[in-house]
């Protein structure tokens, strides 16, 4: 598979629990994050080509927020080699420009404690 990615992606020191807005239910914990998507490592997969609300908890409060809110679109699939969940890509789809700069603050976090 040709590599699609636009930016290199960042694996927090925090595990962020990732929740679906509209089921309202936990869909698995962040693995990577880059400005332009992230990585999810949930129990269930998700459907390619599906659009969701997703709900990042953060790991401080940054802008008045805990979480963050981001409606993001499942670009690839596949199971976890390791265990029995799966691995789900996801492409940011409209991000805020505020959302943009929690996303950027927190690779910024990241990138100062390397």
């Amino acid at each position: 598979m040709a590599e699609k990615r636009r930016a290199i992606r960042y694996k927090l020191q925090d595990s962020l629990r990732v929740t679906d807005m509209e089921k309202g239910e936990k869909l698995g914990e962040l693995i990577n994050l880059s400005p332009h998507g992230l990585l999810i490592k949930g129990e269930s997969p998700v459907e390619i080509g599906r659009k969701m609300e997703l709900g990042l908890h953060l790991p401080r409060t940054i802008f008045g927020k805990e979480y963050l809110i981001v409606e993001a679109q499942c670009v690839w699939v596949k199971p976890d080699d390791d265990s029995q969940f799966h691995l789900c890509g996801f492409e940011f789809v409209d991000v805020s420009t505020q959302d943009a700069n929690i996303i950027l603050g927190l690779i910024m976090d990241q990138k100062m404690a390397e």
